[in-house]
């Protein structure tokens, strides 16, 4: 059995390309995350082309059962391991632009998802329901508290001497939450609450973590050769992390659109008028003239870009899952050394700095643009 094992994975190295040796598992592990975030992205982008029908067909085809989106993934993934790495080299180079624009666009939208969060439970609780204004003073309680705890956190970990770049930038980001905080307090923008403030403090301190993690050098105590386990430990941590922060910009885009689709939850309720037109002509029965229109009512969303956008943005994600394991470092998987594969890099901290900035100045110009462009509307 052990034999078969063996043979078996000689097989496979030598097919896609891995080294034999102790960087076999790293590279089959690695592969593995290419091929799968590959079939995810060729999955959705199908989807997004049927979304283009906007009638039944599209319908049925976005709400397949998982089981079969899900066997749909592992069949390409499983078809795609007949490819050797080499083969993959087009894709990991665009997955590393693509996955930029995906992380800057993830900011904006956590900018925005932070107001809707705020108004909807502020709109809730005004409208007779206590429970809201409880969760908003409990969770903003809560948001101080993880701020407050990775900001201590990172002062432990980075402020070391000799390491001007790191002290700068922790005393940075305390600085910037400090204006966020005052601009808030000071009401420059009406619909700022504490709430969001601290949801995206938490989030700045958070980046700005990630960002001097990544960095390479003595100034990064995370920056010393990791072993196999503990390159698996930090990259499901990373999944986790980006995972959680992509259902949140989906969160969001079903929180814009939950007007329009709030149709879907009630019947179809006829004018009398229609009713009465129905029963004179006797050309339909009433059972069915309801039944045709809730079909319709059924099929509005897919008439509309609202999956079309999903699915393009399930695209941009799926592309951007292979930047969490490499983390914008060097994308030759054909390396002989697979351990420079998950040593620290200076593409990931400049990528995770701009992002870190961006969410920053985003942030800080809806605080104070209506006060400045005093003739528009916020």
């Amino acid at each position: 059995m052990c034999y078969f094992g063996d043979g078996l994975e000689r097989a496979l190295g030598a097919l896609i390309g891995c080294p034999a040796g102790s960087d076999a598992s790293i590279c089959y592990g690695i592969s593995l995350v290419v091929r799968v975030s590959l079939a995810l992205f060729l999955m959705h982008f199908l989807l997004m082309l049927c979304m283009f029908a906007r009638d039944g067909f599209a319908k049925a085809v976005n709400e397949a059962p998982p089981a079969v989106k899900a066997l749909f993934v592992a069949g390409m993934t499983l078809a795609m391991f007949l490819l050797p790495n080499r083969y993959l080299k087009l894709y990991l180079e665009a997955s590393r632009y693509v996955s930029v624009i995906f992380l800057l666009f993830q900011s904006i939208s956590l900018v925005d998802f932070g107001y809707a969060w705020n108004e909807l439970w502020v709109e809730k609780f005004e409208g007779g329901t206590p429970f809201y204004g409880v969760m908003l003073v409990i969770t903003s309680l809560a948001l101080l508290a993880a701020t407050v705890l990775l900001n201590v956190l990172n002062f432990q970990t980075f402020w070391l001497p000799d390491c001007g770049y790191n002290k700068l930038s922790l005393i940075l980001v305390v600085f910037l939450i400090s204006v966020m905080i005052g601009l808030v307090l000071l009401k420059y923008n009406e619909q700022s609450s504490v709430m969001t403030c601290l949801f995206l403090a938490s989030l700045l301190t958070y980046f700005n973590g990630l960002a001097l993690s990544s960095f390479p050098g003595t100034c990064n105590p995370y920056s010393s050769p990791k072993n196999k386990a503990e390159f698996i430990h930090s990259s499901i941590f990373h999944i986790i992390a980006n995972i959680v922060l992509a259902f949140i910009v989906v969160l969001r885009s079903s929180l814009g659109s939950q007007s329009s689709d709030s149709f879907t939850s009630r019947n179809v309720t006829l004018q009398p008028a229609e009713e009465a037109q129905a029963e004179e002509s006797h050309a339909v029965p009433r059972e069915e003239i309801y039944t045709l229109a809730n079909q319709d009512k059924a099929l509005e969303p897919y008439k509309g870009n609202r999956y079309v956008t999903f699915h393009l943005f399930m695209c941009f994600f799926s592309v951007y899952l292979v930047m969490i394991f490499f983390d914008w470092r060097v994308t030759n998987i054909e390396l002989d050394n697979w351990s420079e594969l998950i040593a620290q890099n200076t593409s990931g901290f400049f990528v995770k700095t701009i992002n870190f900035w961006v969410l920053a100045i985003v942030y800080l110009w809806t605080l104070i643009a209506p006060s400045v462009l005093t003739d528009r509307e916020f």
